[in-house]
């Protein structure tokens, strides 16, 4: 897989104008907060996204963004999705409990990923308890402490920073969008960005606790960095209360080693190459077809959790936007 390289950026909102194409506004640089702290303050006032939402994100920002930078790339490339997208696909074969479905557009040789919350995600997320909705929000305010101190007004979850990459996964050129948390505090337009991811998990005191930590959860932390770039990951480690208590560092690129002497451990470059021959598999079955046609891409573990089935559905409605279709046909 080629290093990703930036090709364009923007901040986002919630409203649907708070879209800002060459701004930086919402990427916040990195400050290692004094410990201990509670990650609990301020939820009374954090502003949730809406988890019943069929479709997550448009694709509208990244295209609107490229068209701005660099509209050749878009000619060029061979997928374009969120990053979101790519890490269902690059972690199923270790990941078999969580489904995921995809809508597919195909613009020209271009084809379209759009990431659909499955009717099982938006009935989990209405079942989930008062507890499960604060330990979500305590990653929102391991970010907020890290990049802003702990902020007397409220966290909006929607105010964040996309970062938008060029890639290769074998012949396959790919376009991806993905939220970055931060930067480090050197960085600067002159001399570039060094992104970081920040994440939460919980104290680890046991063996089992560091196995179970390496084979489910690194894989995901692994997967969303390896795929836009990212080096470095800071991890908060917190109680059961939500106290975050030490703060630790891993390198995006190190992580598979750490997990090869877990058992049942997970094999990044299995991954990799899964991820390759899906977009190779999913290429042969719609770049055929009539431009027309949609279609889903369902893993429903469920039903059967050795099977990705592709479903042809017209009652899809197009979600490329129109300003994507004027440049590419002159309209």
């Amino acid at each position: 897989m080629q290093q990703p390289v930036e090709i364009a950026a923007f901040s986002k909102g919630r409203e649907k104008d708070a879209f800002d194409e060459e701004g930086r506004k919402n990427l916040k640089a990195y400050v290692r907060p004094k410990l201990p702290f509670d990650l609990n303050e301020g939820y009374d006032r954090f502003r949730d996204r809406d988890r019943f939402e069929l479709h997550p994100g448009s694709l509208d920002p990244i295209l609107t963004s490229v068209l701005r930078a660099s509209p050749g790339l878009l000619e060029r490339a061979d997928f374009v999705t969120w990053r979101g997208a790519l890490t269902f696909i690059m972690t199923t074969p270790y990941c078999r409990e969580e489904s995921w479905h995809l809508e597919v557009q195909r613009v020209g040789t271009t084809i379209f990923l759009n990431v659909v919350n499955p009717p099982e995600k938006i009935e989990s997320e209405k079942n989930k308890t008062k507890r499960d909705l604060t330990m979500c929000y305590w990653g929102f305010s391991f970010e907020d402490k890290c990049c802003n101190g702990g902020r007397k007004e409220s966290i909006d979850c929607e105010e964040s920073f996309i970062s938008v990459v060029k890639t290769k996964v074998g012949n396959n050129r790919i376009v991806m969008g993905g939220e970055v948390d931060c930067c480090t505090a050197q960085s600067s337009p002159d001399i570039g960005y060094e992104y970081l991811e920040l994440k939460t998990t919980r104290n680890m005191r046991k063996e089992g606790d560091f196995a179970w930590f390496k084979k489910n959860k690194l894989i995901k932390w692994w997967a969303q960095s390896f795929l836009l770039g990212v080096q470095t990951i800071i991890a908060g480690y917190r109680d059961n209360k939500g106290i975050c208590t030490n703060i630790g560092e891993y390198k995006t690129l190190e992580i598979p080693r750490m997990v090869r002497e877990v058992p049942g451990g997970w094999d990044g470059n299995v991954c990799i190459g899964f991820l390759h021959d899906f977009l190779e598999w999913l290429k042969m079955q719609v770049l055929p077809k009539s431009a027309s046609k949609r279609f889903r891409v369902e893993f429903n573990p469920r039903v059967n959790q050795n099977t990705i089935i592709l479903v042809e559905d017209d009652s899809i409605p197009p979600f490329i936007s129109q300003e994507y279709l004027e440049h590419k046909y002159n309209l």
